[in-house]
């Protein structure tokens, strides 16, 4: 039997010591990751009700962890600019977790719908639509 995507990521988790928690956060923010020392965590927002949701916040905060900086959010010495790009990297670090971008290209050179592609990955509609903009914009997907 094999794991789910969900499974798959909190099982990479456990292998990069970090651990899982779900709390109350801002409405907002429907995840955080926080690492200080060898204490690395991930929290999602006890709002978040959907298997395909926690996928995507899940794929994005293991993205932080990849590239670095997990206290970011805290530090105010990093500007507005450079926390959106942080934030950028990581959510498409998050996105080649999921959907591999030689994969996504041939499902869209064969015109599957962005629906049945986020059906396939276990994750959402929207987390699909960003990673077609970010491998667009990283020239990762060849004109199709």
């Amino acid at each position: 039997m094999s794991l789910t995507v969900l499974e798959q990521l909190y099982n990479k988790a456990s292998l990069q010591d970090i651990q899982v928690y779900r709390h109350d956060l801002p409405e907002r923010m429907r995840g955080l990751y926080i690492e200080n020392g060898d204490f690395k965590s991930i929290t999602i927002n006890n709002c978040v009700n959907t298997q395909a949701e926690e996928v995507d916040i899940m794929a994005e905060e293991i993205g932080h962890f990849i590239v670095g900086g997990g206290d970011l959010l805290l530090n105010n010495s990093v500007d507005y600019v450079n926390k959106r790009k942080y934030e950028l990297k990581a959510k498409c670090q998050g996105y080649k977790l999921i959907i591999p971008p030689a994969e996504l290209y041939e499902f869209l050179l064969d015109e599957v719908p962005v629906w049945e592609i986020a059906e396939y990955y276990e994750c959402t509609e929207s987390f699909v639509i960003e990673a077609i903009e970010c491998y667009k914009r990283k020239g990762l997907l060849p004109s199709y």
